[in-house]
């Protein structure tokens, strides 16, 4: 008797093993989500899926598919960071609604707060949770590095914040020889006059879109290229403080993370073409891409020149405070004003951090003005500018105040001596 109860206690024994063992979870290693360079070749993958739960490497805030940190400090780099992550989670099914916990590796404590006044717009409650800790020489000279952790699961929050990336239905991706038909793709209505139809392959995004003339999307970028064709009607492209008239026919190509809106003007169909792992916008996207949008138009204007279109831009009784200059008061003033100081300036801003409060908009940001001197040479002043917009019963985003200040002045330097970018070309 006794050995069979041995016998039984083996055998027991022996299948709770094995079914251990073949119910252990599968592992897989996550890489091609774009943003980490493929030269060199880095001694990791973008992450590990154990089961259900990705655990994502460390991340810090480099241009996607490069070795190069974005200029800009903490904020710029934490802004960054966090992009990346988003476009990790989506190359491979995920959002940050799916992320549990994140690590933060800081390299000045004291960057603290202005670090987490960036992170906290990527996430809506109830949060993630997190652990920080300062820590000296990241990779790259890094400010800042995020280390996250994802179930697939965890996705329990439907409103995913403006920077987050489009979360992909699993049923749409496209994993071998499939030909499908338009009647067959399900169609989006993602603003009024605007419907999308999406089509994923693993390495490809098809998106067809119809926009209603009158109907506009706001600025955007992708973190990877994207290729636009009209295929038929008329739309105003705004990127990089220039437009441009795309007709049926042509085509737009932009580099990645380059800012880009459209404006209708006649009944449009669209095509992109772009990697799946991108940062998209919805309707949803809120306040600050409209304020974004207001302050492309802004520069785009400027530099045109056409000053009378610029003081419209600006409240009725806005306030300018210019570099070495007093404060000019009134918006026929400042139309003025730039008229009789800045004919043929040029100017490149970037946005670094916006605060809105109701109706009143806080905007800090790096400016460079292109200033053409008597040799033909180009002169460049490299600064700093805050704004406040308020918004107006009609919906646009005007300019109450405008402080611009000067950090350096490299007179007949030539104007590749601003880090910011204008007419879409680094200077």
């Amino acid at each position: 008797m006794t050995r069979i109860v041995l016998a039984l206690a083996l055998f027991l024994v022996s299948t709770n093993s094995f079914s251990q063992r073949s119910d252990s979870p599968q592992v897989e290693h996550l890489t091609g989500a774009g943003v980490l360079p493929a030269e060199p070749a880095l001694p990791f993958s973008d992450g590990v899926r154990v089961g259900n739960i990705v655990f994502l490497s460390g991340m810090i805030g480099i241009r996607p598919g490069t070795m190069e940190l974005v200029p800009g400090g903490i904020e710029a780099e934490a802004r960054q960071t966090m992009e990346n992550i988003a476009a990790t989670l989506d190359a491979h099914g995920l959002t940050l609604a799916d992320v549990v916990k994140c690590t933060v590796m800081i390299e000045d404590i004291a960057e603290w707060g202005a670090f987490n006044s960036v992170y906290a717009k990527f996430f809506v409650a109830p949060y993630p949770a997190r652990s920080a800790f300062g820590a000296e020489g990241l990779a790259l000279g890094a400010r800042v590095e995020v280390e996250c952790v994802a179930v697939a699961s965890a996705r329990s929050n439907p409103e995913i914040p403006a920077q987050a990336v489009q979360p992909r239905p699993p049923d749409s991706r496209v994993i071998k020889a499939e030909k499908r038909s338009l009647d067959s793709i399900p169609v989006e209505v993602l603003a009024p006059g605007i419907t999308r139809q999406v089509v994923h392959g693993t390495q490809t995004t098809f998106s067809r879109w119809k926009l209603s003339a009158g109907s506009s999307v706001p600025l955007h970028h992708h973190v990877n290229e994207q290729i636009t064709w009209i295929f038929s009607g008329r739309a105003e492209v705004l990127s990089g403080g220039q437009t441009h008239d795309l007709r049926a026919g042509e085509i737009m190509v932009f580099a990645p993370n380059v800012e880009h809106a459209f404006t209708i003007l006649e009944d449009t169909i669209a095509v992109d073409f772009f990697a799946p792992a991108r940062q998209d916008w919805s309707a949803a996207a809120g306040e600050e891409h409209e304020i974004r949008a207001a302050i492309a138009e802004w520069v785009a204007i400027y530099n045109r020149n056409d000053w009378l279109a610029l003081g419209n831009q600006f409240t009725e009784d806005a306030v300018m405070m210019p570099p070495n200059a007093p404060a000019v008061n009134g918006r026929a003033a400042i139309a003025a004003w730039e008229a009789e100081n800045e004919a043929g300036f040029r100017i490149a801003l970037r946005p670094d951090d916006i605060s809105i409060v109701g109706d009143r908009a806080i905007i800090h940001g790096r400016s460079c003005v292109f200033i053409p001197l008597e040799d033909g040479a180009i002169g460049v002043d490299i600064g700093k500018f805050l704004e406040v917009r308020r918004r107006q019963p009609d919906g646009r985003w005007l300019v109450a105040q405008d402080v611009f200040n000067s950090d350096l002045a490299t007179g007949a330097e030539l104007a590749r001596a601003c880090p910011l970018e204008i007419g879409g070309e680094a200077q």
